[in-house]
């Protein structure tokens, strides 16, 4: 009965260390999986590219000098325009 017994033990053990190798070996597939990822987001945060500013772009003072010329030329038109329809 003994030699039964120790049969099943030895079996059982076996079963154990082809388990604990078969984890070890999934455990290195996924440390190494892990380490390719980093690598990636490691290489991908050295890319990545600010974010551009939203909104309407700044005027230049030369710029804001030309829109207020052709705003005061406009509002000036516009007062003419009015001033003949009333005197009309």
């Amino acid at each position: 009965m003994k030699a039964g017994r120790r049969a099943v033990y030895d079996l059982h053990m076996l079963d154990i260390e082809y388990l604990l190798a078969q984890l070890r070996a999934e455990r290195e597939k996924v440390d190494q999986a892990i380490r390719v990822f980093s690598q990636l987001q490691d290489t991908h945060a050295a890319r990545v590219v600010p974010a551009r500013r939203r909104g309407r772009k700044g005027m230049s003072s030369e710029e804001r000098l030309e829109v207020s010329t052709r705003m005061r030329r406009y509002w000036a038109q516009r007062r003419m325009a009015t001033r003949r329809t009333e005197t009309a």
